[in-house]
């Protein structure tokens, strides 16, 4: 089996997953279903291969937005820096994830090895590295 190492991104602020709601007829949905098409369709242009069954190593970096209420002088200090305030990397990473699903793999459960990052960047995005087991 060969080695691969592939690099995925979309732009925008990085969305954390949201809890399940339900509609006052008792049907659960899930709130962030519209990001998650959008994220979707743009991953679709990158990833050309087929969905993969086999053992995945994940590294997920979240850039995330400064305030624009902050100083230039702050601003250029934050840059780089990690992101420790809400949203949770556990929410974020679990929306990343649930996007590739069907789309890099067929199922979550083929990641083995997850990394994930959550820092300031001037230009908000989501980028994912997606490598197999040599």
């Amino acid at each position: 089996m060969p080695t691969f190492s592939f690099e995925l991104s979309w732009p925008g602020s990085p969305i954390p997953q949201g809890r399940p709601r339900f509609s006052r007829f008792g049907h659960a949905f899930d709130p962030k279903a519209r990001e998650k098409r959008l994220a979707r369709s743009v991953l679709k242009l990158q990833w050309t291969q087929s969905p993969t069954s086999e053992p995945l190593r994940v590294s997920i970096k979240f850039s995330m937005p400064i305030p624009k209420s902050t100083s230039k002088k702050k601003r250029a200090q934050l840059i780089g820096n990690p992101h420790v305030i809400k949203p949770d990397i556990d929410n974020l990473a679990k929306f990343a994830l649930d996007v590739l699903n069907g789309i890099v793999y067929t199922d979550d459960a083929c990641v083995f090895d997850l990394k994930v990052v959550k820092e300031y960047a001037e230009k908000p995005h989501t980028s994912i590295i997606i490598s197999n087991v040599a």
